[in-house]
Parts: structure tokens; sequence; C-alpha cells
């Protein structure tokens, strides 16, 4: 279970990673204002209120047309404890 959530997590900094590598340009059309302005981050984690943890990661744009936007990666339904790496 514990592994799931580091390969989300490795999964979505590949992902960062790559769009980093993008000149200016291609990110002010391809990265959404409010991702840019408040979310530009691999991953992020958000917390159900039956306990579940869903983890959310940055995917790249695949498709022509499509920007990047986050994507549930796996929703865990007991407790997790993090690292902080």
């Amino acid at each position: 279970m514990q592994r799931n959530f580091e390969i989300g997590i490795e999964v979505g900094k590949k992902n960062f990673d790559a769009i980093n590598r993008k000149p200016k340009r291609w990110k002010s059309r391809f990265i959404p204002k409010w991702i840019q302005d408040n979310l530009y981050v691999s991953h992020y984690f958000t917390e159900l209120d039956d306990g579940s943890i869903k983890l959310f990661i940055i995917q790249f744009p695949l498709l022509k047309g499509e920007k990047a936007h986050f994507i549930e990666y796996i929703c865990e339904k007991s407790p997790i404890i993090f690292s902080s790496t």
C-alpha cells in the first residue's frame, strides 16, 4: 500500500520534471493559469471523510489540444504515515 503511493509520487515527479524542462512559452500555453498560480506541484493528497487518502499527480499533456492537469492516481482506505522526502 505505502509502495503504491511512493510509485505514484515518483511518476508525478517525473511528469513535473518533463513539464519544467519545457520553455516558458510552452508552459504559458499548456499549463492552465490556476495551476501556474496556485498548484504548481508534482502531486498532492486529499483526505476523504471516511479516512481514505487520494493521491493526485500532475499529468503531462499527451493529446493534441490537451493541457497539463491532475489525475487521481490512487485512493487507499487505511491510514498511511508519509515521510517528508
